[in-house]
């Protein structure tokens, strides 16, 4: 019989990583007869998502007391631990306990986020500490794009093995749009979804509305961001009204995941601009890149993250670099109904070959069966 694998988030499933990393993943671990459980700190012991940021340092440690005698349930399981946050440390007890297999996946780069609030906590438990101290403890490490993996490949001091796993998608969830790429339509849709968390991303989207306004096609094609804005809507409304007020530019509210792939049978085209060159940012594998493919919908992204490696410029979509090269791009989506045509069906062959969550669980059943 194959193992349990338990899997172990702060997050719920509503959001990316969660959804995608635990929840998708034991899906498929279960399609090949594997047992599998989801321990999320949101779904399981209740917090309230929106705080999951924001908890007090004794609430974090509680926490993980309380997440503890579901994990220790004994050595033949394994432990998959998604990020290196607070909710690691009940992964770590439970793997030192009980000898059970422990595996690290890492999505993000979190290494300089401070994982408690007190000084003292902070700089002896700090991230960089708590990555080390798992992966020494680790059977293997899941990373999510070729920079984090060649990263954690550097940390790792006993040589635990590093493998890559994209974030992939439900593909099966998205269906490929092809009927409605080929319908006419009085305007071309260009679409960004996505929390805008910080400035980090009020960036990137001024960056669409600035390229955006450079098109020579513009009145023949809308721009749409959808997101969770939090405090950040009321600067782009005014933005947009300031400066941009003669574009077809429109905020729309973020949906639930299950709303998503009906929204995107209404987008022509995705957008991915990533224009910080961070290590945050060169570690992005993002779920809109792989939910937009999946639609049959071509993308325009930043040549940033594991979009270098999953855009096929010219292919299945086109790698850019400014304001000038996003605004041309564009214009030659909004001209040519067949490209984009053609660079759908790119996208969405692309997605199957090597991104559908089958493909996903199969890298991580070969894995797991390994161990």
């Amino acid at each position: 019989m194959k193992k349990t694998i338990t899997f172990l988030t702060f997050e719920g499933y509503n959001r990316p990583s969660a959804r995608i990393r635990c929840y998708n993943f034991a899906s498929a671990l279960e399609q090949r007869g594997f047992q599998t459980e989801v321990i999320s700190f949101v779904d399981t012991l209740g917090v309230d998502e929106k705080q999951i940021y924001d908890l007090t340092d004794t609430r974090k440690i509680a926490l993980n007391y309380q997440a503890l005698p579901i994990l220790l349930k004994g050595k033949d399981r394994v432990l998959y631990v998604q990020k290196v946050y607070y909710h690691s440390f009940a992964a770590l007890f439970a793997r030192m306990a009980t000898g059970a297999k422990l595996i690290v996946d890492y999505d993000d780069y979190d290494f300089h986020t401070p994982i408690f609030r007190n000084k003292h906590l902070a700089r002896f438990l700090n991230p960089m500490f708590v990555t080390r101290k798992l992966m020494k403890n680790a059977s293997a490490v899941v990373a999510a794009s070729r920079y984090l993996q060649n990263h954690l490949e550097e940390l790792s001091e006993n040589r635990t093995p590093v493998h890559l796993i994209s974030t992939g998608v439900d593909s099966e969830k998205f269906k490929s749009q092809e009927s409605h790429l080929e319908a006419k339509e009085d305007k071309v849709v260009f679409s960004w979804t996505g929390l805008v968390w910080g400035e980090p991303i009020f960036e990137n989207i001024v960056f669409l509305m600035e390229s955006f306004s450079r098109m020579q096609m513009h009145r023949s094609a809308r721009l749409e961001i959808l997101g969770n804005f939090f405090h950040l809507e009321s600067r782009l409304e005014k933005l947009i009204k300031e400066k941009y007020a003669h574009l077809s530019i429109e905020l729309r509210q973020w949906l639930p995941p299950e709303a998503m792939p009906k929204y995107l049978s209404t987008v022509h085209v995705g957008l991915l601009p990533l224009i910080q060159d961070t290590c945050y940012n060169r570690s992005k594998s993002p779920t809109k890149l792989f939910e937009y493919m999946a639609a049959g919908t071509p993308v325009i992204a930043t040549g940033m993250g594991e979009a270098e490696f999953v855009v096929e410029d010219g292919k299945n979509g086109f790698l850019v670099n400014t304001h000038h090269e996003m605004a041309e791009k564009m214009d030659i989506l909004v001209k040519d109904h067949n490209l984009r045509t053609a660079m759908g069906k790119a996208a969405r062959q692309t997605i199957e070959k090597e991104y559908s969550l089958k493909k996903l669980g199969e890298k991580l059943a070969v894995l797991l069966e390994e161990l």
